[in-house]
């Protein structure tokens, strides 16, 4: 096959193909195997109907009260100099407890060299430490490998290849009362908000109505009627009544 017959081949496929209306194939659903299973299971699957509809209210509740209660703790915090003590908000007869805690992760390492310029101290715990290993390129390619197992010092053919490499040691870093005064007196506003936001979890517990939790039955039908008086358990069609 000449150029010319080959170029002219690919121009066809162009014209011919090119412009072709693009689709999405559809996938067909095949249909699941039903098998049936003895009650209790039908209020399990009405327990996970309701958490699943009740999900994304809390979401939304919890983020428009968590800058109320973050709001708490910076100005507990500016005052005291430390990690704030848990405090107990009320509405009516509903309670809550707020806890201010140290976040699972730690905070990342910007904010540590931020803190280290400051002359914030702070924990650091070794995750893992600096150790040396075998270039991945040379594990991937078994020639290369080859060689460096007869004679690492004598390896010919790596000269554009480093043959050890050093991975970097990973560390946490986790707020002390120290960080927290040191925050609270030497960052600025904005700084302050950033760090105590990425430092902290707020933590919603030992919710009650009227002194009882949900272990009481009373408190678990009060708090179902209260969702369904403020429209919450309320399924809202999109489609207009006939």
């Amino acid at each position: 096959m000449t150029k010319k017959t080959e170029t002219n081949g690919q121009d066809a496929v162009k014209k011919v193909f090119g412009n072709a209306t693009r689709i999405t194939a559809k996938s067909v659903k095949k249909e699941k195997e039903e098998i049936e299973f003895k009650a209790p299971f039908d209020v399990l699957v009405s327990v996970a109907i309701v958490e699943a509809a009740l999900k994304g209210v809390k979401e939304n509740l919890t983020k428009q009260f968590k800058k109320v209660v973050f709001e708490i703790f910076v100005t507990k915090i500016k005052e005291e100099l430390k990690q704030p003590e848990s405090f107990k908000a009320i509405c009516g007869d509903a309670s809550a407890s707020f806890q201010f805690k140290k976040s699972n992760y730690g905070f990342g390492e910007s904010t540590a060299n931020l803190l280290t310029e400051k002359e914030i101290p702070f924990d650091t715990e070794e995750k893992s430490t600096e150790q040396y290993i075998i270039n991945p390129a040379i594990l991937a390619n078994q020639a290369l490998l080859e060689k460096l197992a007869v004679a690492i010092n004598t390896i010919k053919g790596f000269e554009d290849i480093e043959v050890i490499q050093v991975v970097e040691g990973s560390k946490k870093y986790q707020f002390t009362d120290a960080t927290l005064a040191g925050v609270a007196t030497k960052c600025t506003e904005e700084e302050q908000i950033k760090i105590f936001d990425e430092v902290s979890t707020l933590a919603l517990a030992d919710c009650k109505l009227a002194g009882e939790n949900h272990k009481d039955q009373t408190t678990v039908d009060t708090a179902l009627q209260n969702l369904v008086s403020k429209g919450v358990l309320q399924w809202n069609s999109d489609k207009k009544a006939k």
